[in-house]
């Protein structure tokens, strides 16, 4: 009996030794990942999003990414999106035009699902930043409707390679 205690302490500390190291060894290169909401009640083509990405600590190449959170209230499949950078302090501006989609042809959500939204993540253009370079980036919806309902929030992930 005792030994059976013993040995199910045994794998307890093991199991978590096994966690703590796989914690510690992740190796997350993400230097930015925000979300802005959207209103309830739709995001309005007029209305664009801001992201000010603090100045980066180490020169490199990033790769970016446009993420969004949606629900099954979205009218459409897919959602255009216009991205524009400024890359400070050199001034320079990229401008991206982003199809995310968000459904399917059967009408369910695509990306990463949760209970009743998903998570979808599109590429943007990767990035050769210096030391202090910081960013300021724009988003904004290219639709023909004025109101985009279903879509809860948009963000920006940046990631060293």
């Amino acid at each position: 009996m005792a030994s059976s205690k013993y040995f199910y302490t045994y794998l307890y500390m093991m199991a978590l030794m096994a966690i703590a190291i796989s914690v510690s060894s992740c190796d997350d290169s993400r230097i930015y990942d925000y979300y802005a909401a959207t209103p309830q009640n739709g995001w309005e083509r007029n209305e664009v999003l801001h992201f000010e990405v603090p100045k980066i600590e180490k020169a490199g190449i990033y790769q970016q990414c446009v993420q969004l959170r949606a629900n099954q209230k979205y009218p459409f499949q897919a959602v255009t999106l216009i991205v524009e950078q400024t890359v400070y302090p050199k001034r320079q501006t990229y401008r991206d035009t982003v199809e995310c989609h968000i459904i399917n042809e059967e009408g369910r959500l695509i990306g990463k699902t949760g209970i009743s939204s998903t998570e979808v993540v599109a590429p943007l253009r990767t990035l050769q930043l210096r030391q202090g370079d910081s960013l300021a980036i724009s988003i904004r919806h290219d639709m023909r409707r004025e109101l985009l309902p279903g879509i809860s929030d948009v963000g920006i992930r940046i990631t060293g390679e």
